[in-house]
Formats: structure tokens, C-alpha cells, sequence
């Protein structure tokens, strides 16, 4: 049987993590896909003990938590500060629920990305972090990006790039949205 997920990025300007979790309540959701953003902001005046208690009493139950981005090409200093947030998702995970992390490839506009070498580093750091978020039973999903900054665009790239991790807990993710902007559906066979 079918699943309805709400997807939080769908109005992250528009709303808040509560209101997230009651209107998708009350509408009938099965999941809810929380942005780190969002709860980040829930912690200013609550806990994730909170946010866990609502789940456990209600149908609306987390997916997973969207998104840990710019994963590539970081230097030493912006690479801790994503290990940082993956070691707050996998724990917001095992506290609140949802074992799913989409991670997402850097975006830059004008960034020179040579295929070669973005194939190479996107492995070497999904590998990083499959093998901290393996720890907590979180899996990632690795989302290519369609518009023109981003350093892994096309289905063929993201896939070559999981295949390559070769890890059970890394996967991708498509969005219907990101394949239109990087070939306007030209051919889906690659």
C-alpha cells in the first residue's frame, strides 16, 4: 500500500516544524521528512525528547531528515562542521526516529567541477559518512541537483557515485524537479 510523506522543503519559509506536524497529522500523513534547519530552530524552545513523544502518540510518523548539503570539495574546516551536523542527524534520528539522510553534493555558482575529480571526492566522503552514520542504523540518500552550480547534475553521475560507494547504507534519491533542470527529461535511460 501506498505511503504519503509530507516533505518539509515543500513550505520551509512558510511554516515551522509544530505546524509541520499537525496540519500533516490532521490531513492524514503517514511520514514527514524533517529539515535539520527546521529542527534546529524546534530546539530553541524544546527538546527532541518532545518531538519523539508527539510521534509516539500520533499516526504521522519521521522518514528521515533532509538535507546535509555542500558535501564536496570541503576543506578541513567546513568537512568538520558537516560531520558535526551528520553526528546531529543520526542522533535526532535515534531519538526522535527516521533513519534516512538525504546528503546533497556542493553548489556553487561558477565552481569549475571536473567530472574525474567530483566522482573521486563525492565517493571518498560518502564513504566517510556511511561509515558514522552506519553507527546509528541511519542510511543516506544521495540527491544529484539539477540546476547549473551544482557539481553532480546528471542521474548518470549520482549513480556511477553510489555504485562506487559501495556501502548497504548508501543510496539515491531522485527528484523529478532536479532531473528536469539538468536535461529537461531528454532521456531517462542513463
Amino acid at each position: 500500500m501506498m505511503k504519503l510523506g509530507f516533505n518539509e522543503a515543500t513550505c520551509m519559509r512558510n511554516s515551522m516544524l509544530a505546524q509541520d506536524v499537525v496540519l500533516a497529522e490532521r490531513f492524514g500523513y503517514d511520514y514527514i521528512e524533517i529539515r535539520l534547519d527546521m529542527l534546529q530552530e524546534w530546539l530553541q524552545k524544546h527538546t527532541l525528547s518532545e518531538l519523539a513523544d508527539i510521534f509516539a502518540v500520533g499516526h504521522l510518523k519521521p522518514w528521515g531528515y533532509n538535507s546535509l548539503e555542500d558535501i564536496t570539495f570541503c576543506d578541513s574546516e567546513s568537512w568538520a562542521e558537516k560531520r558535526r551536523q551528520l553526528a546531529f542527524a543520526c542522533h535526532a534520528g535515534s531519538v526522535v526516529g527516521g533513519d534516512c539522510l538525504v546528503v546533497v553534493p556542493t553548489i556553487r555558482q561558477g565552481g569549475n567541477f571536473p567530472p574525474g575529480e567530483t566522482v573521486k571526492d563525492s565517493v571518498k566522503r560518502l564513504r566517510e559518512m556511511a561509515a558514522v552514520a552506519e553507527e546509528s542504523q541511519m542510511r543516506l540518500a544521495f540527491e544529484p541537483i539539477g540546476s547549473a552550480g551544482c557539481c553532480v547534475r546528471s542521474l548518470a553521475m549520482a549513480m556511477e557515485i553510489v555504485d562506487a560507494v559501495d556501502r548497504s547504507n548508501v543510496g539515491l534519491v531522485v527528484d523529478a524537479f532536479n532531473l528536469y533542470l539538468h536535461d529537461q527529461w531528454r532521456d531517462l535511460t542513463t
